[in-house]
């Protein structure tokens, strides 16, 4: 029995939320300083994400328009989490700042939040739901050693 197999045409329309996610920048998380973390000093966090995310699209011979912020959750892995909107700079900002207590390898974590709308033939959608994107990276704490000088 002779058996024929059609190759089924590819859809090469991707959503607008396909779209979204494969253009979204990626976070990365940087923080000072990067060589000793000491306990009960600040570490200054930031990351590289832009502030406000727009781009137009084309779908199915529509220019659609989409403006979506960013807002991020910190967990820096000993329990305490920050809530913000804010990027961080590098020093000598403290827009984004976190204090460690006891010496370790605490893993960051950064949960992006992005929301916004959509704009076609000049008329304002909201995005339904969020965008998530997660980002890591492990920070060393080390202990400062005890020296005595003197007599």
């Amino acid at each position: 029995f002779p058996v024929t197999i059609t190759a089924k045409p590819r859809n090469t329309a991707n959503s607008l939320n396909d779209k979204i996610l494969q253009s979204l920048p990626t976070l990365q998380i940087a923080y000072q300083p990067q060589s000793r973390v000491l306990p009960k000093l600040p570490v200054i966090f930031w990351t590289d994400i832009p502030t406000q995310f727009n781009k137009n699209y084309r779908i199915l011979g529509q220019n659609v328009r989409v403006d979506l912020s960013p807002s991020s959750v910190w967990s820096f892995g000993d329990g305490s989490i920050l809530v913000t909107d804010k990027v961080g700079k590098p020093y000598p900002s403290t827009e984004i700042a976190h204090s460690y207590i006891v010496p370790g390898t605490y893993t960051v974590l950064v949960n992006t939040i992005w929301s916004g709308s959509f704009v076609v033939d000049g008329v304002t959608f909201p995005i339904p739901g969020n965008i998530k994107q997660t980002s890591a990276v492990d920070v060393k704490v080390v202990g400062a050693g005890t020296k005595f000088v003197g007599k």
